[in-house]
């Protein structure tokens, strides 16, 4: 906590003598001392407000013993108006209203838990005290994460992740940072529960919040998608195509989009097949006919049917495209094809 000053210039009083010169001028000034924290032009709120007394001829300051107590109050009242004393507890409000964000925000939290818990669905994110459902644990194991993957007959099936953590803010960075969104965050080991049993579980304060993904996402980022529950990649390329399909399911999203190219390149870049016929369809739904061809030619030299059939739809659209001389390549490298 620091301490900054704010001055009030206020107006000559005549009725004090100057014990150096006589004059019986003085200039008035107001200081107000207050409170910030970091912003120094973000007062939080006034400690003290005193006023300076100077001759208007030789700038002495006459002593505040000096003057009578009602005469320097009367003087204060004059320099301290309201209006100007206010924007002193700008900071304070600012904070209370932070204050009072943060419990709303805290509140609502509290409403959509215990919605959620009461209609579990497929994907929710639990954000467990683990140290309730688990005694034999480490004080640096006390938080995970937890994934509904299943609902079915009243019987809730979980995933854990495979990190935990001391403070339970690591689990929201996991989800801000992306590190969800990696099926090998999981745990592939399925723990079924009742609905009774969740709900003594939060009401012993083991499951601390329930966060159901929106469009695929959660503070902002697109969290794993069924498609990539529980598997294991046998390349990178493979990962991205799974990743660029997850964002695909909501590409009315712009960003999702965007980021469904950027995984649909990687796995093409990586050379699998898939990812580019993929990608190749997302060229031609931009109707840049040329860059899907050009993938759709490198997933037929793999024998993907899909790009092969692909490919000879649109090449009657593209320029300089020759169908005859993309068939020959195929029947070259050992294909067998039967084409019209």
């Amino acid at each position: 906590m620091e301490y900054g000053y704010f001055t009030l210039k206020g107006k000559q009083v005549d009725n004090l003598p100057c014990e150096q010169c006589n004059n019986d001028t003085f200039n008035v000034k107001g200081i107000i001392k207050y409170v910030f924290v970091f912003l120094e032009y973000l007062p939080v709120f006034p400690v003290t407000k005193s006023v300076i007394l100077s001759c208007t001829n030789c700038n002495e300051i006459i002593d505040r013993t000096a003057i009578e107590s009602s005469l320097y109050k009367s003087i204060k009242k004059n320099v301290f108006k309201f209006y100007f004393v206010l924007p002193m507890y700008v900071g304070l409000l600012f904070f209370l209203s932070l204050l009072g964000y943060w419990q709303y925000l805290k509140h609502e939290e509290n409403t959509l838990t215990k919605a959620y818990i009461h209609s579990p669905q497929k994907n929710d994110f639990y954000f467990i005290n683990y140290e309730k459902i688990n005694d034999n644990i480490r004080p640096t194991q006390k938080y995970r994460l937890g994934k509904v993957v299943s609902v079915n007959d009243g019987l809730i099936s979980m995933i854990y992740g495979g990190f935990t953590y001391t403070r339970s803010s690591s689990l929201i960075r996991d989800v801000q940072g992306g590190m969800t969104y990696d099926a090998r965050y999981f745990n592939h080991k399925e723990h079924s529960f009742t609905l009774d049993e969740l709900q003594n579980l939060y009401a012993d304060n083991a499951i601390l919040a329930i966060k159901r993904p929106k469009n695929n996402r959660l503070y902002g980022n697109v969290v794993i998608d069924s498609i990539s529950i529980n598997r294991k990649y046998s390349s990178i390329a493979e990962m991205h195509n799974d990743r660029g399909l997850a964002f695909m399911r909501y590409s009315h999203i712009a960003s999702n989009l965007e980021n469904a190219y950027k995984h649909f390149s990687l796995s093409s870049e990586g050379g699998l097949s898939k990812g580019q016929v993929n990608l190749s369809k997302l060229y031609i739904g931009a109707s840049d006919i040329n860059k899907a061809l050009y993938w759709l030619d490198k997933a037929a030299i793999q024998g993907n049917y899909e790009a092969i059939r692909l490919y000879i739809e649109h090449c009657n659209v593209a320029d300089g495209c020759d169908k005859k001389l993309f068939i020959s390549k195929l029947e070259m490298t050992g294909f067998d094809l039967s084409l019209n």
